[in-house]
């Protein structure tokens, strides 16, 4: 008995040790490593990020790469792979952008490593140990706030603005030219970048290129004078609004927007010169411009004709209130967030990039299977009887029959998979807004294999700061995909995918120099007449003008022709489309792919231009190309590609406005920003409904930029309020401070005096909104109707 039983322990021994893994410890590698996670050791959740990597080498001379897990959201993960070349005895600190660090994704605050070490290429998995953190543990901003970075020889000069960060709305960074990254992915989680005295040109030309193509992306640039800001400023000083050649002084009247306010100084000394072409001044003391602004791609530069932390100004203690007001208050909303989401990854994937992983396929109808089964049987029954029978080979039916099934299966499969078994499938998908000859957008890539092993993608002709995508995101995210840069731009890597398997990358792209439409359109008695000339490097299948929700297709446009318009729309006046169309596509993908995917590029565009403060209310020129954005190579592998891109570009036409006009909710263009609270859905902006949680809200109404000239007069704004358990607040431009509304009134009419306070020069009427209804999310927002007069 005892004998048996030592027999069976030796069994299970023996299998055990046959079906483990034999596991091994790295090895060491005689590196350390110490990493700065952000800025101030800070970031924004789902935004990117720049880090900072200082490694020593205390071993043999090391070349290897190190991959740093990122998760962006609860459905994109990947890795950022570094190269690593140090030799013995040396020191060294590299820069990396991650796109970035979600605190809602499910690994987060798990001790689990995310951080590797591979000697030689990573693909070789000679995963090596070293000493230093494994994983990352960043600290994260509230998503509510805005980030202003200070970027200044002496920090300390701006120590007013350190006081915005006790409040809800501004988080307030202390930046050092360290933290400025190479590439502009890294400052993604900045809404605002200072910039006080600071030596830009010390930057190297990425640093500087890095800032230049954030501020594209949607970030705003607010510059102080300096007296020697064209040599200061680098490659910036192209962009600025506004030449720093003459100096002056600035009375210190300027800054007393009102009478409670006090300054302790007379005087501030300033540099002013030619404004550049389209930038407009925003704050001046009679003649003088002190304040001057000017959009760059999504974004916009503000720059002061004062030093920002010289003395007097930055020891006012007024100074941190007024520059609030003046120049924080411009609610920069970056291109690529919408849905009420801090995050720009949250809802992408399952809203624009999922539906780019559809790939067209053979499809057989019912009719088509039903015949091919009647030829099968005829085949196999009838046919094949009477063949054997006349043959008399009846014994042989046995294996006729089975051959014939498999020759058969092996048919269907081969037409249906010809495609697949050919080569690997790219879909692209994008929308781009067009201004001054760039696009910036967004942009989904998948993939299809045709059989398994690594994929590598590489993007050229353009920049392309995308995440990868999954429904789930790995934990181990360096086996799902790694990203990599190299001197023609950035390449991703999936490994070890399987057959007949898809992957994705999606997120912000931009390209400069890519052309525009040039037009000279006139909108008169409801007729939309006049030319369109295409000056993009692509061919339009087809482009529409769209004003409010008005779609009106003008036929295609092949690159460098020009298009005739004469077309009745059936409107009073053009206006900027309709944010909320509201689209949702319930068949079957297969039944109409494009379809599809042309209602979620056109969702993205109402998003886009709703959530964009800076656009102007005029409609816009769009169009479907099938010609690739940017360039996707797929290494050492055939490929074949199914593109469809939307380009929109804001569009000024010419309108003879004539006699009195009433503008509603329909024709104002409505923007619900959030202070506090979150919206949970904008369900009709135009009809004034939406779902939000309590908190603090600014609605916004933007009159149409034809009615803001010299030859109309505004006689009336009327404000009707509806709902409970919200209070009311108007914008007084004349004060920059809110007027509360008697809650006991539904309706207010303001007129001649008041439309002066109440109404900006652009345009713009502001309510803010205080909803504290303890459950109830729905709401009706304030109708607003405009009136006036257009003069002969």
């Amino acid at each position: 008995m005892i004998k048996k039983h030592v027999y069976a322990l030796f069994f299970i021994l023996l299998f055990i040790s046959l079906i483990a893994q034999p596991v091994t410890a790295a090895k060491s590698s005689g590196i350390k490593m110490s990493i700065e996670t952000g800025i101030d050791s800070k970031i924004m959740s789902g935004q990117g990020f720049p880090l900072s990597i200082t490694v020593e080498n205390s071993g043999e001379d090391f070349s290897g790469d190190l991959l740093i897990n990122f998760y962006p959201s609860y459905n994109s993960s990947g890795s950022k792979a570094v190269r690593i070349e140090l030799p013995k005895g040396d020191k060294k600190t590299y820069s990396v952008s991650i796109p970035g660090y979600s605190e809602d994704q499910p690994y987060n605050n798990q001790n689990f490593q995310s951080i590797h070490l591979y000697e030689g290429d990573w693909q070789d998995d000679e995963e090596v140990d070293y000493k230093g953190p494994k994983n990352l543990k960043p600290k994260f901003i509230d998503m509510m706030k805005n980030t202003v970075a200070v970027l200044s020889e002496d920090p300390d000069r701006l120590k007013e603005l350190k006081a915005l960060s006790v409040g809800n709305q501004f988080e307030v960074l202390t930046m050092t030219e360290t933290d400025v990254p190479e590439n502009a992915a890294g400052l993604d989680m900045l809404d605002y970048i200072v910039m006080d005295e600071f030596s830009v040109s010390t930057l190297s030309n990425k640093q500087q290129e890095a800032i230049k193509e954030w501020i594209v992306r949607g970030g705003t640039l607010i510059a102080g004078a300096a007296p020697d800001a064209s040599q200061s400023y680098g490659i910036l000083y192209e962009v600025l609004p506004m030449e720093m050649k003459s100096e002056g002084v600035l009375n210190s009247a300027y800054f007393k927007t009102n009478p409670e306010v006090k300054t302790d100084f007379e005087n501030v000394p300033v540099f002013t010169g030619p404004l550049v072409k389209n930038a407009k001044v925003v704050g001046k003391l009679n003649a003088l411009p002190v304040v001057v602004q000017k959009e760059f791609g999504s974004g916009q530069i503000l720059q002061t004709a004062f030093s920002l932390g010289d003395e007097p100004i930055s020891a006012w203690k007024g100074y941190g209130d007024w520059f609030q007001a003046t120049l924080l208050d411009n609610n920069p909303k970056k291109m690529n967030q919408f849905n009420g989401s801090p995050n720009p990854f949250e809802n992408l994937y399952y809203e624009f990039a999922e539906s780019n992983e559809y790939f067209k396929s053979v499809q057989f109808s019912l009719g088509q299977l039903a015949l091919f089964l009647i030829i099968y049987l005829l085949i196999l029954v009838p046919i094949l009887y009477f063949v054997l029978k006349k043959w008399d080979k009846r014994e042989h039916a046995w294996w006729v029959i089975p051959v014939i099934a498999f020759f058969s299966s092996t048919l269907i499969f081969s037409v249906g998979a010809r495609d697949r078994l050919a080569s690997a499938k790219i879909n692209q998908m994008g929308v781009f807004r067009a201004e001054g000859g760039q696009l910036e957008g967004i942009q989904a890539v998948s993939l299809l294999s045709n059989t398994g092993g690594n994929y590598q993608m590489s993007f050229s002709d353009g920049a392309f700061n995308g995440v990868p995508g999954s429904m789930q995101p790995s934990m181990e995210a360096q086996h799902y995909a790694v990203l990599e840069e190299d001197r023609n731009g950035q390449m991703v890597t999936f490994p070890g995918v399987e057959y007949w398997s898809t992957r994705t990358q999606f997120g912000p792209a931009a390209k400069t120099d890519a052309g525009e439409f040039v037009s000279d359109l006139k909108f008169e008695n409801k007729k939309l007449t006049g030319s369109i000339k295409n000056e993009f490097p692509y061919d339009f299948e087809e482009i529409y003008i769209w004003s409010g929700s008005k779609k009106v297709k003008l036929g295609s446009l092949k690159k460098g022709e020009t298009i005739k318009v004469d077309k009745a729309l059936g409107m009073d006046y053009l206006t900027s489309p309709d944010g909320y169309l509201n689209h949702n596509y319930y068949g079957s993908p297969q039944q109409d792919l494009m379809k599809m995917k042309k209602e979620r590029l056109e969702n993205r565009v109402s998003e886009l231009l709703a959530n964009n403060q800076h656009s102007e209310n005029i409609p816009v020129i769009y169009g479907y190309t099938k010609d690739s954005v940017l360039k996707i190579n797929l290494k050492e592998r055939k490929k074949s590609e199914n593109n469809v891109f939307l380009i929109f570009q804001p569009v000024t036409v010419k309108e003879n406005l004539k006699g009195p006009f009433i503008l509603k909710n329909d024709v104002l263009k409505m923007q619900l920003e959030v202070l506090t609270g979150g919206i949970m859905e904008e369900m009709n902006l135009a009809k004034n409904e939406a779902m939000i949680d309590d908190g603090e809200y600014e609605w916004i109404a933007h009159v149409p930029a034809l009615f803001m000239n010299d030859k109309v007069k505004l006689s009336e704004v009327a404000i009707s309020i509806k709902g409970k358990y919200i209070t009311y607040s108007l914008f007084d431009y004349s004060t920059s401070t809110y007027t509360p509304l008697d809650e006991t009134k539904k309706s207010y009419q303001f007129t001649g005096e008041d439309l002066g306070k109440y109404v900006s020069k652009e345009g713009e009427i502001k309510i803010k909104l205080l909803k504290a209804a303890k459950g109830d999310p729905h709401v009706y927002l304030p109708a607003i109707t405009v009136k006036g007069e257009v003069k002969p």
